[in-house]
Protein backbone atom coordinates (compact mmCIF):
# COMPACT_ATOMS: atom_id res chain seq x y z
CA UNK A 1 0.00 0.00 0.00
CA UNK A 2 1.06 3.53 -0.83
CA UNK A 3 0.58 5.72 1.77
CA UNK A 4 1.25 9.70 1.93
CA UNK A 5 2.34 11.42 4.92
CA UNK A 6 -0.31 10.97 8.28
CA UNK A 7 -0.48 14.60 8.48
CA UNK A 8 -1.67 15.27 5.35
CA UNK A 9 -5.04 14.21 3.23
CA UNK A 10 -4.46 10.39 3.53
CA UNK A 11 -4.46 9.15 -0.24
CA UNK A 12 -3.61 5.08 -1.15
CA UNK A 13 -3.91 2.45 -3.88
CA UNK A 14 -4.05 -1.16 -2.84
CA UNK A 15 -2.65 -3.15 -5.51
CA UNK A 16 -5.67 -4.69 -6.11
CA UNK A 17 -6.51 -1.27 -7.71
CA UNK A 18 -3.07 -1.10 -9.09
CA UNK A 19 -4.34 -4.32 -10.84
CA UNK A 20 -7.47 -2.92 -11.84
CA UNK A 21 -6.42 0.04 -13.61
CA UNK A 22 -4.03 -1.71 -15.17
CA UNK A 23 -6.80 -3.90 -16.68
CA UNK A 24 -9.16 -0.84 -17.30
CA UNK A 25 -6.43 1.25 -19.88
CA UNK A 26 -5.18 -1.54 -20.85
CA UNK A 27 -1.71 -0.87 -19.74
CA UNK A 28 -0.35 -4.19 -19.39
CA UNK A 29 1.48 -6.15 -16.69
CA UNK A 30 2.57 -4.21 -13.36
CA UNK A 31 6.01 -3.96 -12.83
CA UNK A 32 6.27 -1.64 -10.13
CA UNK A 33 4.81 1.83 -8.69
CA UNK A 34 6.08 4.85 -7.12
CA UNK A 35 4.59 7.72 -5.34
CA UNK A 36 5.87 11.15 -7.01
CA UNK A 37 6.73 13.22 -3.72
CA UNK A 38 5.78 17.11 -4.08
CA UNK A 39 2.71 19.36 -5.53
CA UNK A 40 -0.03 20.69 -3.34
CA UNK A 41 -3.21 19.40 -4.64
CA UNK A 42 -3.36 15.79 -6.62
CA UNK A 43 -1.74 12.79 -6.05
CA UNK A 44 0.45 11.32 -8.49
CA UNK A 45 1.81 7.49 -9.18
CA UNK A 46 4.76 6.82 -11.52
CA UNK A 47 2.77 3.06 -13.16
CA UNK A 48 5.89 0.81 -14.68
CA UNK A 49 4.68 -2.56 -16.70
CA UNK A 50 6.00 -4.47 -19.62
CA UNK A 51 4.05 -2.13 -21.97
CA UNK A 52 6.05 1.21 -20.47
CA UNK A 53 5.38 4.03 -17.78
CA UNK A 54 2.57 5.89 -17.41
CA UNK A 55 1.29 8.44 -14.85
CA UNK A 56 -1.94 7.75 -12.47
CA UNK A 57 -3.17 11.14 -11.52
CA UNK A 58 -5.86 11.01 -8.43
CA UNK A 59 -8.14 14.08 -9.04
CA UNK A 60 -9.04 15.82 -5.76
CA UNK A 61 -11.88 17.81 -7.47
CA UNK A 62 -14.73 17.82 -8.68
CA UNK A 63 -14.01 15.34 -11.72
CA UNK A 64 -16.96 17.39 -13.93
CA UNK A 65 -14.33 20.23 -13.88
CA UNK A 66 -11.88 18.52 -15.72
CA UNK A 67 -13.95 18.39 -19.16
CA UNK A 68 -12.60 21.47 -20.06
CA UNK A 69 -9.04 19.89 -19.42
CA UNK A 70 -9.21 16.89 -21.15
CA UNK A 71 -10.70 18.78 -24.57
CA UNK A 72 -7.87 21.32 -24.35
CA UNK A 73 -4.79 18.25 -24.50
CA UNK A 74 -6.75 16.72 -27.07
CA UNK A 75 -7.09 20.06 -28.92
CA UNK A 76 -2.89 21.08 -28.51
CA UNK A 77 -2.25 17.37 -29.85
CA UNK A 78 -4.60 18.11 -32.55
CA UNK A 79 -2.95 20.87 -33.43
CA UNK A 80 0.86 19.89 -32.53
CA UNK A 81 1.44 22.00 -30.11
CA UNK A 82 5.70 21.74 -29.95
CA UNK A 83 5.71 20.83 -26.24
CA UNK A 84 5.14 17.76 -24.89
CA UNK A 85 1.50 18.19 -23.14
CA UNK A 86 -0.26 15.21 -20.97
CA UNK A 87 -2.72 13.44 -23.23
CA UNK A 88 -5.33 11.35 -21.14
CA UNK A 89 -6.04 7.53 -22.25
CA UNK A 90 -9.88 6.17 -22.41
CA UNK A 91 -10.21 3.00 -20.42
CA UNK A 92 -12.35 -0.04 -21.18
CA UNK A 93 -15.68 1.95 -20.94
CA UNK A 94 -14.70 4.61 -23.49
CA UNK A 95 -13.93 7.27 -20.46
CA UNK A 96 -10.93 9.08 -19.23
CA UNK A 97 -11.73 9.04 -15.60
CA UNK A 98 -12.52 5.74 -13.69
CA UNK A 99 -13.94 5.87 -10.75
CA UNK A 100 -12.08 3.39 -7.89
CA UNK A 101 -13.91 3.00 -4.55
CA UNK A 102 -14.12 7.07 -3.48
CA UNK A 103 -11.46 7.72 -5.81
CA UNK A 104 -11.50 9.24 -9.41
CA UNK A 105 -8.58 9.38 -11.42
CA UNK A 106 -7.10 9.38 -14.79
CA UNK A 107 -4.08 8.25 -16.85
CA UNK A 108 -1.60 9.20 -19.24
CA UNK A 109 1.72 8.39 -20.73
CA UNK A 110 5.38 9.43 -18.84
CA UNK A 111 6.76 12.13 -20.50
CA UNK A 112 10.47 11.69 -20.09
CA UNK A 113 12.42 15.35 -18.67
CA UNK A 114 13.76 17.04 -15.94
CA UNK A 115 12.32 20.06 -13.65
CA UNK A 116 15.15 22.72 -13.11
CA UNK A 117 15.21 25.10 -10.54
CA UNK A 118 18.23 27.03 -11.83
CA UNK A 119 16.25 29.13 -14.56
CA UNK A 120 19.21 30.36 -16.27
CA UNK A 121 18.56 33.24 -19.21
CA UNK A 122 18.33 30.91 -21.70
CA UNK A 123 15.44 28.77 -19.99
CA UNK A 124 13.91 32.05 -19.62
CA UNK A 125 13.91 32.72 -23.21
CA UNK A 126 12.28 29.44 -23.96
CA UNK A 127 9.61 29.44 -21.05
CA UNK A 128 8.27 32.72 -22.41
CA UNK A 129 8.39 31.67 -26.30
CA UNK A 130 6.52 28.80 -25.43
CA UNK A 131 3.95 30.35 -23.49
CA UNK A 132 3.34 33.15 -26.55
CA UNK A 133 2.82 29.79 -29.00
CA UNK A 134 0.58 28.41 -26.42
CA UNK A 135 -1.51 30.97 -26.78
CA UNK A 136 -1.32 31.71 -30.28
CA UNK A 137 -2.68 28.26 -30.63
CA UNK A 138 -5.79 28.25 -27.67
CA UNK A 139 -6.94 32.11 -28.50
CA UNK A 140 -9.38 30.06 -30.98
CA UNK A 141 -10.29 26.91 -28.47
CA UNK A 142 -14.09 27.22 -27.29
CA UNK A 143 -15.68 25.72 -24.47
CA UNK A 144 -18.91 25.62 -22.83
CA UNK A 145 -17.85 24.21 -19.45
CA UNK A 146 -14.59 27.38 -18.99
CA UNK A 147 -17.30 30.22 -19.24
CA UNK A 148 -15.16 33.69 -19.09
CA UNK A 149 -13.32 34.09 -15.71
CA UNK A 150 -14.38 37.68 -13.76
CA UNK A 151 -10.07 38.25 -13.09
CA UNK A 152 -11.08 41.06 -10.68
CA UNK A 153 -13.87 40.62 -9.13
CA UNK A 154 -12.63 39.76 -5.19
CA UNK A 155 -15.58 40.69 -3.39
CA UNK A 156 -15.80 37.48 -1.69
CA UNK A 157 -11.94 37.54 -0.96
CA UNK A 158 -12.56 40.65 0.84
CA UNK A 159 -14.80 39.12 2.86
CA UNK A 160 -12.76 36.50 3.86
CA UNK A 161 -10.20 38.71 4.61
CA UNK A 162 -12.43 40.60 6.80
CA UNK A 163 -13.14 37.41 8.62
CA UNK A 164 -10.59 35.91 8.83
CA UNK A 165 -8.67 39.26 10.21
CA UNK A 166 -10.92 38.61 13.97
CA UNK A 167 -9.96 34.94 14.46
CA UNK A 168 -8.68 33.77 17.48
CA UNK A 169 -5.23 32.82 16.45
CA UNK A 170 -4.31 28.81 17.90
CA UNK A 171 -1.24 28.10 15.54
CA UNK A 172 1.61 30.47 14.08
CA UNK A 173 -0.78 30.04 10.61
CA UNK A 174 -3.59 31.80 12.63
CA UNK A 175 -1.38 34.30 13.79
CA UNK A 176 0.48 35.12 10.19
CA UNK A 177 -3.30 35.79 9.30
CA UNK A 178 -4.66 37.63 11.73
CA UNK A 179 -1.57 40.35 11.43
CA UNK A 180 -1.62 40.60 7.61
CA UNK A 181 -5.81 40.30 6.92
CA UNK A 182 -6.09 43.90 6.90
CA UNK A 183 -2.74 44.44 4.29
CA UNK A 184 -4.55 41.81 1.77
CA UNK A 185 -8.04 43.02 2.59
CA UNK A 186 -6.76 46.20 1.47
CA UNK A 187 -4.54 45.63 -1.22
CA UNK A 188 -7.98 43.23 -2.82
CA UNK A 189 -9.72 45.94 -2.51
CA UNK A 190 -7.65 47.99 -4.43
CA UNK A 191 -7.14 45.75 -6.95
CA UNK A 192 -11.00 45.69 -7.72
CA UNK A 193 -10.53 48.64 -9.48
CA UNK A 194 -8.77 47.07 -12.59
CA UNK A 195 -12.10 44.45 -12.76
CA UNK A 196 -12.92 45.58 -16.74
CA UNK A 197 -9.80 44.37 -17.83
CA UNK A 198 -10.95 41.69 -20.54
CA UNK A 199 -8.04 42.26 -23.46
CA UNK A 200 -7.51 39.21 -25.24
CA UNK A 201 -9.26 36.65 -23.44
CA UNK A 202 -8.02 33.29 -24.24
CA UNK A 203 -7.41 29.87 -22.34
CA UNK A 204 -4.30 30.27 -19.59
CA UNK A 205 -2.49 27.52 -17.88
CA UNK A 206 -2.19 30.24 -15.10
CA UNK A 207 0.54 27.82 -13.58
CA UNK A 208 3.60 27.48 -15.47
CA UNK A 209 6.09 26.74 -12.64
CA UNK A 210 9.38 24.76 -12.15
CA UNK A 211 7.36 21.97 -11.72
CA UNK A 212 5.24 22.01 -14.54
CA UNK A 213 7.81 22.04 -16.90
CA UNK A 214 10.17 19.56 -18.67
CA UNK A 215 13.38 20.03 -19.67
CA UNK A 216 15.90 17.44 -21.87
CA UNK A 217 19.63 19.43 -21.96
CA UNK A 218 18.40 22.63 -21.11
CA UNK A 219 16.01 22.62 -23.69
CA UNK A 220 12.15 22.83 -22.84
CA UNK A 221 10.20 20.11 -23.85
CA UNK A 222 7.11 19.63 -21.87
CA UNK A 223 4.30 21.49 -20.04
CA UNK A 224 2.40 19.47 -17.41
CA UNK A 225 -0.57 19.89 -14.84
CA UNK A 226 -3.28 21.91 -17.02
CA UNK A 227 -5.64 21.85 -13.34
CA UNK A 228 -6.06 25.13 -13.12
CA UNK A 229 -6.59 26.55 -16.84
CA UNK A 230 -9.33 29.25 -17.05
CA UNK A 231 -10.81 31.74 -19.94
CA UNK A 232 -9.06 35.14 -18.61
CA UNK A 233 -6.71 37.35 -20.41
CA UNK A 234 -3.43 36.26 -21.76
CA UNK A 235 -1.66 38.60 -19.68
CA UNK A 236 -2.12 36.12 -16.48
CA UNK A 237 -0.07 33.72 -18.01
CA UNK A 238 2.82 36.75 -19.27
CA UNK A 239 2.45 38.24 -15.44
CA UNK A 240 2.94 34.55 -13.58
CA UNK A 241 5.69 34.27 -16.02
CA UNK A 242 7.33 37.01 -14.68
CA UNK A 243 7.01 36.60 -10.65
CA UNK A 244 7.45 32.86 -11.09
CA UNK A 245 11.30 33.06 -13.51
CA UNK A 246 12.35 36.85 -13.27
CA UNK A 247 13.19 37.33 -9.61
CA UNK A 248 16.77 38.83 -8.59
CA UNK A 249 19.45 36.54 -7.34
CA UNK A 250 19.83 38.38 -4.07
CA UNK A 251 16.58 39.28 -3.24
CA UNK A 252 14.49 36.38 -4.41
CA UNK A 253 11.06 38.92 -3.65
CA UNK A 254 12.19 41.31 -5.77
CA UNK A 255 11.78 41.38 -9.59
CA UNK A 256 15.10 41.37 -12.10
CA UNK A 257 13.63 44.35 -14.22
CA UNK A 258 16.60 42.93 -16.95
CA UNK A 259 14.85 39.56 -17.02
CA UNK A 260 11.68 41.15 -17.07
CA UNK A 261 12.98 42.83 -20.45
CA UNK A 262 14.18 39.92 -21.70
CA UNK A 263 11.11 37.66 -21.15
CA UNK A 264 9.06 40.28 -22.41
CA UNK A 265 11.25 40.57 -25.50
CA UNK A 266 10.92 36.87 -26.38
CA UNK A 267 7.63 36.38 -25.97
CA UNK A 268 6.51 39.28 -28.00
CA UNK A 269 9.15 38.01 -30.74
CA UNK A 270 5.84 35.75 -31.38
CA UNK A 271 3.01 37.30 -29.78
CA UNK A 272 2.74 41.45 -29.13
CA UNK A 273 1.26 42.79 -25.93
CA UNK A 274 -0.45 45.71 -25.79
CA UNK A 275 0.65 49.07 -23.79
CA UNK A 276 -2.80 48.35 -21.94
CA UNK A 277 -1.84 44.03 -21.19
CA UNK A 278 2.09 45.57 -19.86
CA UNK A 279 0.52 48.04 -17.70
CA UNK A 280 -1.71 45.42 -16.16
CA UNK A 281 1.09 42.75 -15.49
CA UNK A 282 1.71 44.13 -11.60
CA UNK A 283 -1.56 44.55 -11.05
CA UNK A 284 -2.43 40.75 -12.14
CA UNK A 285 0.78 39.83 -9.86
CA UNK A 286 -0.86 41.58 -6.48
CA UNK A 287 -4.34 40.13 -7.25
CA UNK A 288 -2.25 35.99 -7.31
CA UNK A 289 -0.55 37.00 -4.06
CA UNK A 290 -3.68 38.20 -2.46
CA UNK A 291 -5.74 34.59 -3.80
CA UNK A 292 -2.53 32.62 -2.99
CA UNK A 293 -2.01 33.50 0.61
CA UNK A 294 -5.68 32.95 1.16
CA UNK A 295 -5.57 29.59 -0.51
CA UNK A 296 -2.39 28.98 0.89
CA UNK A 297 -3.89 29.27 4.72
CA UNK A 298 -7.36 27.52 3.78
CA UNK A 299 -6.97 25.26 0.45
CA UNK A 300 -3.07 23.12 1.06
CA UNK A 301 -3.59 19.07 1.18
CA UNK A 302 -0.14 18.31 0.60
CA UNK A 303 3.37 19.12 1.52
CA UNK A 304 1.78 21.03 4.81
CA UNK A 305 5.33 21.99 6.21
CA UNK A 306 6.04 23.96 3.81
CA UNK A 307 2.89 26.15 4.39
CA UNK A 308 3.85 28.69 7.03
CA UNK A 309 7.10 29.15 4.65
CA UNK A 310 5.13 29.44 1.31
CA UNK A 311 2.56 32.33 3.24
CA UNK A 312 5.66 34.27 4.28
CA UNK A 313 7.24 34.41 0.88
CA UNK A 314 4.07 35.02 -0.63
CA UNK A 315 3.60 38.28 2.05
CA UNK A 316 7.00 39.19 0.82
CA UNK A 317 6.64 39.03 -3.05
CA UNK A 318 3.47 40.80 -2.75
CA UNK A 319 4.89 43.77 -0.87
CA UNK A 320 7.74 44.06 -2.97
CA UNK A 321 5.06 44.11 -6.22
CA UNK A 322 2.83 46.77 -4.81
CA UNK A 323 5.73 49.07 -4.00
CA UNK A 324 7.03 48.82 -7.54
CA UNK A 325 2.67 49.61 -8.88
CA UNK A 326 2.99 52.57 -6.40
CA UNK A 327 6.22 53.73 -7.95
CA UNK A 328 4.71 53.14 -11.65
CA UNK A 329 1.81 55.38 -10.38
Amino acid sequence: ILKIEKKEVEMKLTKKEILKICEEYNLGKLKDIELIKGGLINHNFILKTNKGKFIIRIISRNPKQKDSEFKLLEYLHQKKFPYKTPLPLKNSSGEYILKLSKKNLWVYKFIKGEHTMNITDNHLKQIAIALAKFYEIVKNFKTRELKETWVFELGWLIKEYSKFKKINPKNKYDKLMVENADFFMNLSKEMMKYKKFRKNLSIVHTDTNHNNLLFNKNKLIGILDFDNIKYAPRAIDVSYGIQQFCRTKKLRFSLDRKRTKLFLKEYEKISKLTDKEKKMLLPLMIKYQCLLFWWFYTGMEKSLNKKYEYMKDTLELARNIKKLLDKKD
